[in-house]
């Protein structure tokens, strides 16, 4: 009986170290799944710092393209507000230049009715010379 008996104690103590060998195994593939993830997680860390490391420049272009536009807007007022000041200029020209004309209109009027009085005052005084 004692004869079974130790067969019996050997089978279990076989299937107690294949157990262990499992186990041992199962440790190492633990390790390694834990290593691998430990991997993907700094690799993945690494991928976060340069998408953010790049979203901050994004951001920063973005600010610098918002202070161009807001100069440009600002530049654009400014020419905005010479265009009215050239366009008033221009209706005060317009203005003078029509009140040139009138007075050109008028002393080319009074030079020719100044001509006609010295033709006829020249007309005048001939006639009393000849007299």
């Amino acid at each position: 009986r004692a004869g079974e008996q130790g067969k019996g104690f050997e089978v279990v103590a076989e299937e107690v170290g294949k157990l262990a060998d499992n186990a041992v195994e199962s440790a190492r593939q633990i390790a390694e799944i834990v290593e691998a993830a430990a991997t993907m997680a700094e690799e993945g860390m690494a991928a976060t710092a340069e998408v953010v490391q790049m979203m901050d420049g994004i951001a920063e272009r973005v600010t610098q393209i918002d202070r161009m536009v807001q100069s440009v807007a600002a530049a654009m007022a400014n020419q905005q507000d010479h265009i009215v000041e050239i366009e008033s200029n221009v209706g005060n020209i317009r203005t003078v230049a029509s009140k040139n004309a009138a007075a050109s209109e008028e002393i080319t009027a009074t030079m020719v009715h100044l001509s006609r009085l010295a033709d006829d005052t020249r007309r005048l005084a001939e006639r009393f010379r000849a007299s």
